[in-house]
């Protein structure tokens, strides 16, 4: 975290990966990355009106953080050695999906 951070404060939050490698792939130095809230797509979600169909109500049940891999064709900020989905979702209130 940031010099700033450390001197006020606030809400910190992260995520620390680990992934099983291929044999051949082990001893490649692990990485990082600092992906900011702003950096991460967000994809709304709605209900379809029939449970199948391609037809969605106009409101939103919720939304999808693409962090990393995609979602619909939005593709997170994550670069990975192997594909790997990682997703933030989000249901709102009284919402079923």
């Amino acid at each position: 975290h940031s010099h700033e951070f450390s001197e006020k404060g606030g809400i910190f939050e992260m995520c620390q990966l680990w992934v099983n490698l291929p044999k051949k792939d082990k001893m490649t130095k692990a990485g990082y990355q600092a992906i900011l809230d702003k950096n991460i797509p967000v994809v709304d979600i709605y209900q379809t009106k029939d449970g199948g169909s391609e037809e969605c109500d106009a409101e939103s049940v919720g939304n999808v953080r693409v962090i990393a891999g995609s979602f619909q064709g939005t593709k997170g900020p994550a670069s990975t050695f192997s594909p790997v989905e990682l997703w933030d979702v989000t249901i709102n209130n009284k919402q079923a999906v």
